[in-house]
C-alpha cells in the first residue's frame, strides 16, 4: 500500500487499463449469455420445433391443425402471426397505439412465459380474451387493476383483458403489448383469413409428444403439400424441415418480421473483440509492473537482506495483483451499470445486469479475479522474486533485464489496434456510400406517413387539414412506398417463377417522388401496370407490348418507368409494376400520405405532427423518408459503431502499453543518452533517436495490419451490390491515426529524458 501511495499515476494507469477492461468483459460476457441463451427457460422445449421451408418460417396459419389432424406425433399446435404493429387501441377516453400478436389458444401450454395475474389454464380460452403485457398495463392502467377491462381495436373488434404477461424477452417470438386469438384475423385481416389455405401469415410451433420425431416423415409432408398447399403447388417452395425452438434465434433463415433474429457470427466477433481487450489489460498490467521493477527491485533486495524468503516474495507481489484485480473489477461492476443502457442501444438489445447477481455468479467472479491476478502478476512477481540483492545493490539488476516480451506484445497490440481501426475506416465510408445511394426516386423532405389504421372520413378529414398547413406543399396517395412495401404477387411466365412488387399510387405520387417514364403506351384504360426498365430487360419485352400474360394474371403494359430500387441498397433489384388510378379507386384504400414538406422541414414536422396527433388522437409514425432509410442501416451503423468503440478501447490499452514500455526503455537508456550528449548530441537528436524507436513498433505493426485490413475489407464488401473499394486513403488514414496516437503518447517523456542534464545523470548513476 505505501508502495502504491507513492506512485499514485502508476496505480491509476493499472486500475484504469484494468476496469475498461473489466467493464467490456461484464457486458459482453452477459450479452453474449443473453444471445446464446434464447428460449432455453421453456419447460417444453425440448419437443417444441417451427416448421420452415428452405427459405423462411411463413405458413399459412391453419396449416398446423391439419398437420396435426394428419399426424398423431404432434400433441399441440401454435401459429403466431405479429404483423399488426402500431395498431389503434381505444380504452374510455384514451386512444395509443400497440403491437398485437396473435396466437392460438395453446400458446400458454407450449411456451413458459409468465403470466403476472390471471389463469394459465384460461388464458385466450374466449375469442375476445386478451393478454396485455406489463409494460403496456403500466401504460394504459397505471393506477387500475386491467383484469375484466374491455378494449376496442379496428374494425369493430372489442376485446377482454383475462391476463397480464412478463414482457416477453430472452426469445425469438418479438415483444408485444396485446396477446389475441388468432382467429380474430377475420377483423384484422380478412384478406388473409379468406385466403384460407393460401397464405403465408404465421409461424407454425409444433410440440409434439414425449419420444416422437418428425424429422423422417419430411419428405412425406412436402410431398403432402405439394397436392394441398399453394405456394408448394406454384413451386415457390419444395421441402420442409422442424427447426428446435432453441435454435430458431440463431437459425439462416429468412425471419420475415415475424421473428428477432441473432447472427451468431456477430456476437463471436463481439465475445472475440472483448477477448483481445482483456488479452491487452493483461499485457498491459505486465508491462506497467514490469516498467517499475527499477523501483521496486530497492525494496525487493531490502527484504531479502532483512530475511524475507523468495516465495514469500513472491506470493506478496501475486497478493498485490489480486487486489489490484479485485478494486478493478469492483469499478467495473459499477461501470458496467453506467453504460448497460448505451451498450444495449449498441447491440440492440437490453442488457440485464441485475438478473445475474446470484451468490454463483459473485463465486464465478472470484474465481475470475483470483485467475486474472494470477495470470498478470506471475511473471513480474517472478522477475523480482529472482532478482539478487548483491546485484540490485550494485546497480547492475536494471542492465539485465530485457525487453523483448514487451516489445512483442506492444506490437501485437498496435497490430490489433491498427486492423481494427482500418476495418472501421472501411465499414463507416460503405455505410455512408450505400445510405446515399442512388435509388431511382426523390426522398429529399418527404415525410411518409401510414395510415391504414384510419378510416376513409378521417383519412380525407386529415389530408385536407394537412394541406392547409403552411410546411405542407403538396400530398400524394398510395398503397405503399417504394422504401417498405413488398406487396406483390408470385407468378410463372414463360416457365419462370417471377415475385413482382407493385405499388398502386395517384398520379401526384409519380411527380412528388420524380419517378420518370420513359415510355407511354397510352392505353386507353386506366387498369394497366407500368412495367420497371428491370422487369422488360428480365422479362424479355418489347417495351411496347401491350399485355403480359402469366398463370396468376393478364397484365396491361402501361408503359415503362425507370428502375426503382425497394427499401434500401443492400437489397437486390425487383422487377417492379406501378399503377397508376384515382385514390379513391385504390382495391385496397390509401395506405400512405407522401407529404412533400416546404420552407424548414423541422418546423413544417412539427406542424404535420401536431395537426395529426389532434385530428386521430393517436401516436404520430410518420417520418422523413431520407431518415427511414438511414435508419434501415441501422445494423450497418451498429457494426460501425461497435468496431469503431472497440477500436478506440484497443487504442487506449496500446497506448497504455505503449507508455509502460517508453518508461522502462527511457529508464533503461538513460546512461547511454547522458553519454550521448558528452559527446555532442543535441537535444533534437536524442528526441528523434527516442521517438523513432518508440513509433518503429507502431510502423512495423502496421505493415503488417494492411494485408489483413485489405483482406478483410474486400472479403466483407465482396457480398454488396453498392460498394467502396480498398483505396490507398483508407490505409494512409489508418497510419495517420495510429502514428499521431503513439506521437502524443510518447512525446512528453522523450522530450523530458532528452532535455535532462547529463551531468546530474552520470552522478546519480
Amino acid at each position: 500500500l505505501k508502495f502504491l501511495s507513492h506512485n499514485q499515476l502508476y496505480t491509476f494507469i493499472e486500475i484504469l487499463g484494468l476496469s475498461i477492461a473489466f467493464t467490456f468483459v461484464v457486458i459482453i460476457t452477459i450479452y453474449s449469455v443473453q444471445e446464446f441463451s434464447k428460449d432455453n427457460f421453456h419447460e417444453k422445449g425440448e419437443r417444441i420445433y417451427a416448421l420452415a421451408n428452405e427459405d423462411n418460417f411463413g405458413f399459412s396459419y391453419q396449416i398446423g391443425e391439419r398437420l396435426q389432424e394428419r399426424y398423431p406425433e404432434i400433441e399441440k399446435v401454435c401459429a403466431l402471426n405479429n404483423h399488426f404493429w402500431g395498431k389503434a387501441v381505444t380504452f374510455a377516453d384514451k386512444q395509443i397505439t400497440a403491437n398485437l400478436l396473435l396466437a392460438d389458444s395453446t400458446f400458454f401450454d407450449l411456451f413458459s412465459f409468465d403470466l403476472l395475474s390471471g389463469n394459465r389454464e384460461n388464458a385466450l380460452q374466449r375469442k375476445n380474451d386478451a393478454i396485455i403485457s406489463e409494460t403496456f398495463a403500466n401504460k394504459l392502467f397505471p393506477d387500475s387493476d386491467p383484469l375484466g377491462q374491455t378494449l376496442e381495436l379496428a374494425n369493430g373488434l372489442h376485446v377482454m383483458v383475462n391476463g397480464v404477461m412478463s414482457d416477453i424477452k430472452n426469445s425469438a417470438i418479438r415483444y408485444c403489448d396485446i396477446l389475441l386469438r388468432i382467429d380474430n384475423m377475420e377483423y384484422l385481416h380478412p384478406e388473409i383469413q379468406s385466403a384460407d389455405y393460401q397464405n403465408t401469415s404465421a409461424v407454425i410451433f409444433l410440440l409434439l409428444q414425449e419420444g416422437t420425431t418428425l424429422f423422417s416423415k419430411q419428405t412425406e409432408i412436402a410431398g403432402y403439400f405439394r397436392e394441398t398447399y399453394l405456394p408448394y403447388q406454384q413451386e415457390r417452395y419444395a421441402t420442409v424441415s422442424f427447426i428446435p425452438v432453441k435454435d430458431l434465434y440463431f437459425s439462416m433463415l429468412h425471419k420475415g418480421g415475424f421473428l428477432e433474429e441473432g447472427e451468431k457470427l456477430y456476437v463471436q466477433m463481439v465475445m472475440m473483440i472483448g477477448c483481445l481487450i482483456l488479452i491487452f489489460a493483461v499485457i498491459n498490467y505486465i508491462n506497467l509492473t514490469v516498467a517499475q521493477n527499477g523501483f521496486r527491485a530497492r525494496e525487493m533486495a531490502t527484504r531479502q537482506l532483512l530475511g524475507s524468503f523468495r516465495i514469500e516474495l513472491f506470493f506478496r507481489l501475486i497478493l498485490e495483483s489480486f487486489a489490484l484485480t479485485l478494486v478493478a473489477f469492483s469499478v467495473a461492476v459499477f461501470l458496467s451499470y453506467l453504460c448497460a443502457p448505451y451498450a444495449g442501444r449498441l447491440l440492440e438489445t437490453t442488457i440485464y445486469i441485475s438478473d445475474y447477481l446470484t451468490p454463483g455468479i459473485f463465486l464465478g467472479i472470484l474465481l475470475f479475479v483470483l485467475l486474472i491476478s494470477i495470470l498478470v502478476g506471475w511473471l513480474p512477481a517472478l522477475l523480482l522474486s529472482r532478482a539478487k540483492a548483491i546485484d540490485v545493490v550494485k546497480g547492475k539488476y536494471r542492465q539485465q533485464t530485457k525487453m523483448v516480451f514487451s516489445k512483442f506484445f506492444i506490437t501485437f497490440q498496435h497490430l490489433i489496434t491498427c486492423t481494427l481501426v482500418g476495418c472501421a475506416i472501411i465499414v463507416i465510408w460503405q455505410t455512408h456510400y450505400m445510405i446515399h445511394a442512388p435509388l431511382g426516386y426523390n426522398t429529399r423532405d418527404i415525410i411518409n406517413l401510414e395510415v391504414s389504421a384510419l378510416d376513409k372520413e378521417k383519412a380525407a378529414t386529415l389530408a385536407n387539414e394537412l394541406r392547409q398547413l403552411g410546411g405542407v406543399n403538396r400530398i400524394a396517395f398510395s398503397e405503399g412506398i417504394p422504401f417498405n412495401s413488398w406487396d406483390g404477387f408470385r407468378a410463372t411466365y414463360e416457365g419462370t417463377n417471377i415475385y413482382f412488387p407493385y405499388l398502386v399510387v395517384d398520379t401526384t405520387f409519380m411527380d412528388l417522388f420524380g419517378i420518370q417514364i420513359v415510355q407511354e403506351n397510352n392505353l386507353s384504360h386506366a387498369d394497366g401496370f407500368y412495367f420497371s426498365e428491370y422487369a422488360v430487360k428480365m422479362l424479355g419485352l418489347d417495351p411496347g407490348q401491350p399485355v403480359v400474360v402469366t398463370d396468376e394474371k393478364t397484365m396491361s403494359v402501361a408503359g415503362v418507368v425507370e428502375n426503382i430500387q425497394l427499401h434500401n441498397a443492400t437489397n437486390s433489384l425487383f422487377p417492379v409494376l406501378i399503377q397508376i388510378k384515382k385514390a379513391e379507386e385504390f382495391p385496397n384504400g390509401i395506405r400512405n400520405f407522401s407529404i412533400e414538406s416546404k420552407g424548414d422541414p423541422l418546423v413544417a414536422f412539427q406542424e404535420i405532427k401536431k395537426k395529426y396527433e389532434e385530428i386521430t388522437r393517436l401516436e404520430f409514425s410518420g417520418d422523413f423518408i431520407n431518415s427511414q432509410i438511414e435508419q434501415s442501416f441501422f445494423f450497418y451503423k451498429q457494426m460501425s459503431s461497435l468496431i469503431t468503440l472497440f477500436a478506440i478501447v484497443a487504442a487506449v490499452l496500446s497506448l497504455l502499453g505503449l507508455l509502460a514500455m517508453s518508461t522502462y526503455f527511457i529508464q533503461q537508456r538513460i546512461r547511454e543518452i547522458a553519454v550521448r550528449k558528452v559527446f555532442g548530441s543535441t537535444n533534437s537528436e536524442i528526441l528523434q533517436r527516442l521517438l523513432y524507436a518508440f513509433l518503429s513498433y507502431v510502423l512495423i505493426a502496421f505493415v503488417l495490419a494492411a494485408p489483413l485490413i485489405w483482406s478483410i475489407g474486400d472479403f466483407w464488401l465482396s457480398g454488396h451490390r453498392y460498394r467502396i473499394s480498398v483505396n490507398p486513403a483508407i490505409f494512409v488514414l489508418t497510419a495517420l491515426f495510429c502514428c499521431t496516437i503513439a506521437l502524443f503518447t510518447v512525446v512528453w517523456q522523450s522530450y523530458t529524458a532528452a532535455n535532462l542534464n547529463p551531468a546530474d545523470t552520470i552522478k546519480s548513476e
